[in-house]
């Protein structure tokens, strides 16, 4: 319970607070319609998978909001102890719904559709330049890269849009023959800023037709409780670099 709270008071300090309406489904129960108002802290419409979604809901004819109290399908949800009205709701799946009380009279229901976080992308740098695919490199050049977050995701879900890589893999490629020459487990690595896949320095001794490959294994996003979830999203192409000479 104590690093619930904490998680959520830590959450609360980077939500943009924008109290703009959003538009998930309310069916009220009764003659309850028009009793209950729901909106987020971010303004999205929708709730994001996996990832800690700060959304208001309220019922503003109650007085005594310590009767209000909420229970959900379709993923986790935490009341704030010190706003009734503020929940904190983690989906695993889609639509979510959530079922509002007042004390032990149920009001109605909350539907909201649920969707995969942004793709972020993956950015490759030498000497801090953004490069593309089949950059000429000479010995002397140092090779980064790192996931961009998509800006507004990452502003507003600061702790959700943290990236790592499963790994990475160096290879040199000579007439069509890969021959793996090093790689890295960078899982515990922030994949949000740059770090340096060294260049084979083997490569520049070579002739003929050679490359230089480097493949990453896995993108995953790294949520605000510690999950680390793989984005599948991500080809073999796009997670595949080539450098020549």
């Amino acid at each position: 319970m104590l690093k619930q709270t904490l998680i959520f008071s830590f959450l609360c300090l980077f939500s943009a607070f924008i109290y703009a309406q959003t538009s998930p489904k309310i069916i009220a129960k009764g003659k309850n319609k028009g009793k209950i108002e729901v909106s987020s802290t971010s303004g999205n419409p929708n709730l994001y998978l996996q990832t800690g979604n700060m959304i208001i809901i309220d019922i503003p004819s109650l007085s005594d909001k310590s009767k209000l109290n909420c229970t959900i399908n379709g993923g986790k949800m935490n009341q704030s102890s010190e706003d009734k009205t503020k929940f904190l709701v983690v989906p695993t799946k889609s639509p979510v719904t959530i079922t509002v009380n007042n004390g032990t009279n149920q009001m109605g229901e909350i539907v909201y559709e649920v969707v995969e976080p942004p793709k972020p992308t993956l950015e490759w740098y030498i000497n801090g330049v953004k490069i593309k695919n089949l950059h000429k490199v000479v010995k002397t050049d140092k090779l980064t890269v790192r996931v961009v977050p998509q800006k507004d995701f990452s502003e507003k879900y600061p702790n959700d849009a943290k990236y790592s890589l499963g790994g990475v893999d160096v290879w040199i490629v000579c007439d069509s023959i890969p021959k793996r020459v090093g790689g890295a487990d960078l899982s515990k690595k922030n994949a949000v800023i740059p770090f340096e896949v060294p260049i084979p320095t083997g490569f520049f001794e070579k002739t003929g037709d050679c490359q230089v490959m480097v493949k990453i294994k896995d993108v995953n996003r790294r949520t605000f409780e510690g999950d680390a979830i793989l984005d599948k999203r991500f080809t073999e192409e796009e997670k595949t670099f080539y450098l020549t000479k």
